[in-house]
């Protein structure tokens, strides 16, 4: 894993590349599921929920810090934070992948916070559905392109008024 010091660097030359202009979207794809995420909350193991804390949350918070000024100069920043329906509380999914849906709620949370700190721009907390990945398994329902060309049309029409949201890849609301 790189340091937050590292990060930061890469990110400070990353963000050259669009100039004047400025950066329009940052698509936030962070997200691992270690072996040690556990069952439930009594067989989870510290090192992986730290890594698994460390990458899907402190890694975007990161990227959002670095990107700032890149993205303070597009006419319509957007920032979508791709977080998980396992983050849903009322949707019960039970007591598996602990860690990883710990730390989808807590992306959800940091999304509502950069939304509140950045008002101006248009920051959301985007769930792209079980998918056809490494991670979603060949069981999953959906095609990485069929979803991939739903965002897209997504994040061209949220508004400010969406900002701090959790919606689905199609626009619906998730609670």
């Amino acid at each position: 894993m790189l340091t937050a010091k590292q990060v930061g660097e890469i990110l400070n030359q990353v963000g050259q590349i669009p100039g004047a202009a400025g950066l329009d979207y940052l698509i936030q794809n962070a997200a691992i599921v270690c072996s040690g995420d556990g069952d439930n909350s009594l067989t989870l193991e510290a090192s992986s929920f730290n890594d698994i804390m460390s990458t899907n949350v402190l890694g975007p918070a990161l990227i959002m810090k670095h990107m700032h000024p890149h993205l303070a100069k597009s006419f319509r920043p957007v920032i979508a934070n791709l977080t998980s329906g396992l983050a849903s509380i009322p949707k019960d999914f039970g007591a598996r992948s602990t860690s990883y849906s710990i730390s989808k709620a807590a992306l959800n949370m940091l999304t509502y916070k950069q939304a509140k700190t950045c008002p101006e721009m248009i920051v959301v907390a985007v769930h792209p559905a079980w998918i056809k990945t490494d991670m979603g398994t060949d069981k999953a329902p959906l095609e990485p392109g069929h979803v991939a060309s739903e965002m897209v049309q997504l994040l061209q029409n949220v508004t400010l008024s969406d900002s701090g949201k959790f919606m689905r890849y199609d626009g619906a609301d998730v609670i």
